[in-house]
């Protein structure tokens, strides 16, 4: 089955809550299940951009992961024959780099080949280690493309939207995987036995505050990567 979603105009920035979370068993949280397919699918994204419009995302994909330059591709998507698609053939080298942002503005099955559209974004948060953070476009204007088996592959998260009310709320504290893993030591790191650090905007490390204790022991755990919620 044919599947084509694309959303030509874009935000200049966008909110993710680092710390999201889904509750399978609460239908109110039925939404989110497409953010949270691992590996993604050219389904699980088209539901995504269906739901909420264009989405942040963090994969190894884009300019930064190839030591060749892109080539144009045009007459790619039905209906925006205008859009001009960048991307790199099938077995160009790639070279490592961290995994950077993306937001997913659209993806394409077409004749069995599925294709993910994305700009390149980046981290302006004014404090890292807040889990609710600000991604913005860069000033690079192309539309790159890539395989979806390869962002499937290499994506890290999925970020669904964020409520203006969720945004808002910026003492939220982020709360690395690792520890959010572990229990024993978060509650280390909560009584001040450990010290944990984070890198800010300029690369340095700083000391991550703890949230506090949780009252009851109900809410759902934090910071844990999708392929383990």
């Amino acid at each position: 089955m044919a599947v084509s979603v694309y959303y030509p105009a874009l935000a200049r920035e966008y909110k993710i809550d680092r710390n999201w979370t889904i509750n399978q068993k609460d239908p109110r949280d039925a939404w989110k299940r497409p953010y949270y397919v691992q590996p993604a699918t050219c389904d699980s994204i088209s539901q995504c951009l269906n739901h909420g419009g264009p989405f942040v995302a963090m994969a190894a994909i884009g300019p930064a992961f190839y030591r060749d330059e892109p080539r144009a591709f045009t007459n790619q998507i039905p209906g925006h024959d205008d859009v001009t698609i960048y991307g790199w053939p099938k077995g160009s080298p790639r070279k490592e780099a961290n995994t950077a942002y993306v937001i997913i503005c659209g993806v394409q099955r077409r004749e069995g080949i599925e294709n993910v559209y994305f700009r390149i974004a980046k981290d302006v948060s004014p404090d890292p280690s807040r889990a609710i953070g600000t991604i913005q476009l860069t000033t690079d204007q192309k539309v790159y493309g890539t395989a979806v088996a390869t962002f499937a592959e290499t994506e890290f998260d999925m970020f669904p939207p964020v409520s203006p009310e969720r945004a808002q709320n910026q003492e939220k504290r982020l709360v690395p995987t690792i520890v959010a893993r572990n229990p024993g030591l978060m509650g280390l790191w909560q009584t001040g036995a450990v010290t944990i650090t984070t890198p800010d905007n300029a690369g340095n490390l700083v000391p991550l505050a703890a949230p506090a204790p949780a009252s009851t022991g109900t809410e759902p755990v934090t910071g844990v990567p999708l392929s383990e919620r």
